[in-house]
């Protein structure tokens, strides 16, 4: 018993906190980057055109960096290539090929992907990312 007020209880309670400032820090800033849906994935993948989705967790603070960073690239971007975000907490119900990590930027292309960004949150390595997956 004595083990469970010393160690767990205080563990629960900094993931906990944790979890809180992650969900807290999300809702500061609102993003234009459009939510993917299986019809819409379905339907740019008919088309051949190329497309980036961010998989992301509103908990997940890297996420939301690389969100943020994604976000003030789409007016550059936006002409030359679809950009969407999807839920990490909904991958089991994607309609396309799943990615094996959250924070991942993928392209896809006739229903595969083509190209992975992991775990960057940096915008000019996005930027360089795109620029790489944009040329003609």
């Amino acid at each position: 018993m004595n083990l469970i007020f010393k160690i767990l209880i205080p563990m629960f309670l900094l993931f906990c906190s944790g979890t809180y400032f992650a969900m807290a820090s999300s809702a500061k800033y609102k993003f234009s980057i459009p939510t993917l849906d299986n019809n819409e994935y379905n339907q740019q993948m008919e088309s051949g055109k190329k497309i980036a989705v961010a998989f992301n967790a509103t908990w997940c603070p890297a996420c939301m960096a690389q969100l943020k960073a994604l976000d003030s690239l789409l007016p550059k971007y936006n002409s030359k290539i679809s950009i969407f975000a999807y839920d990490w907490d909904a991958i089991d119900t994607f309609a396309g090929p799943k990615v094996n990590q959250r924070t991942t930027i993928a392209i896809f292309q006739n229903g595969k992907i083509i190209d992975e960004l992991i775990g960057e949150t940096r915008a000019e390595k996005i930027a360089s990312f795109l620029d790489k997956n944009t040329k003609k």
